[in-house]
């Protein structure tokens, strides 16, 4: 289970043979959630905000809704618990990422996930992954039925 960058330094320092064969990913979707929450905990966004353009509009412009992006009888029980009150210091260190790094090594933020389940199967939990590689599972959108 890694972060969404799959390529290494070293990866990128060889360079690939055209734009088809470049692996696709951007590094930060770790660090989004914290960086976002401390928007919210600055009150530059509210908490309800957050979860609709991260939830329930992506599962709706995907075709997913109401099976993802929203919390009701019948919906996947996928979801994130946050403390608004923790504090961290996002770290390279600390990144599940292939690459390694993060653009945001020493920034300091407020607001923290501290579980994510997936399915009703907790599989992050206070910094550490807890679920197996292969927990997630393909949900075909409008678009790809």
């Amino acid at each position: 289970m890694l972060e969404h960058a799959p390529h290494t330094g070293e990866e990128i320092k060889l360079g690939w043979k055209d734009n088809f064969s470049t692996p696709l990913g951007v590094i930060g979707i770790q660090e989004f959630l914290p960086l976002m929450l401390n928007e919210v905990n600055k009150g530059r966004l509210s908490l309800e905000k957050l979860v609709t353009l991260t939830s329930e509009t992506p599962a709706r412009v995907f075709g997913i809704y109401p099976r993802k992006g929203t919390i009701q009888v019948g919906s996947d029980a996928d979801f994130t618990l946050v403390d608004m009150n923790q504090e961290m210091t996002l770290s390279s260190k600390n990144s599940y990422s292939r690459s390694g790094w993060t653009a945001f090594d020493g920034v300091r933020v407020k607001g923290v996930p501290t579980h994510t389940i997936i399915r009703g199967q907790i599989v992050y939990e206070n910094g550490k992954i807890t679920g197996s590689p292969g927990t997630g599972k393909f949900v075909p959108g409008a678009a790809t039925k």
